[in-house]
């Protein structure tokens, strides 16, 4: 037998940066005093957020190209505190990293692509005494060859699936649309279904294509938004992550 297929408010919130050292504290101060980010109130939810984050067993992290550093810096902060509440995360960054980050490769999984998927033949064969299994390849076709089976075999007991990394939650840092993620999307459409996705964004014009959405204008960086968003979130940065967020808010 042969089967084939093809190939919310900002009242007395803490400030999470305590426990800094006085150099990286001075330097988030003073761009601060520079740049202060612009408060507006925004209606994603707090308590939703935290139970996606914290509940997740694996993250993937996708900063948008476009915005290169801002949104690396972003997404490298927000990896460090995943990485703190001793969760698996990934940053998928398909682009050379710019070499004021080269000092974070060895501490946080920072990926070119999607991990390779594996696609699953599955066949049902009980009652039926299987001897051999072989293939071949004719046509760009891979063709598998089950025998001996019974001439009334049902084709029902043959199923196909795909296997590979399956995250429990998407962030997806600066993109207006999934579209602006190319063929990180496009190539990969499945992987964007099933999980929720926390689309954090400042532009204009995002659409909200996230499970929950944080796209606030107001701000004038990705990294300003994610740091405001942190502190809001109670999380308390390491120093990997204020490192990461003091790099952006000097681009």
């Amino acid at each position: 037998m042969v089967f084939s297929f093809q190939g919310h408010s900002f009242q007395n919130v803490r400030n999470p940066y305590n426990s800094l050292t006085n150099e990286l504290k001075a330097g988030i101060i003073h761009l601060l005093e520079v740049k202060k980010p612009k408060v507006m109130l925004i209606s994603d939810d707090k308590k939703h957020i935290l139970d996606l984050i914290e509940s997740a067993q694996k993250t993937l992290v996708i900063p948008v190209a476009s915005k290169e550093k801002d949104s690396l810096s972003a997404a490298l902060a927000i990896s460090f505190i995943i990485k703190d509440l001793s969760k698996e995360v990934s940053i998928l960054y398909p682009y050379d990293i710019p070499s004021e980050f080269k000092e974070f490769e060895n501490l946080v999984d920072i990926k070119k692509e999607f991990d390779q998927k594996s696609l699953v033949v599955g066949i049902n064969y009980k009652d039926t005494p299987v001897e051999k299994i072989n293939y071949y390849i004719k046509d760009d076709t891979l063709n598998l060859v089950v025998t001996p089976v019974p001439s009334n075999f049902d084709l029902s007991r043959v199923s196909f699936t795909k296997t590979g990394t399956k995250y429990d939650l998407i962030i997806v840092i600066g993109a207006k649309d999934l579209g602006e993620l190319g063929n990180i999307y496009y190539e990969n459409i499945d992987d964007f279904k099933k999980p929720p996705v926390l689309n954090i964004s400042n532009g204009d014009i995002s659409e909200n294509y996230g499970t929950i959405n944080i796209n606030d204008p107001t701000f004038d960086s990705l990294t300003e938004l994610m740091y405001n968003k942190l502190a809001l979130w109670g999380f308390k940065p390491n120093k990997n992550a204020a490192k990461a967020l003091l790099i952006g808010f000097k681009q």
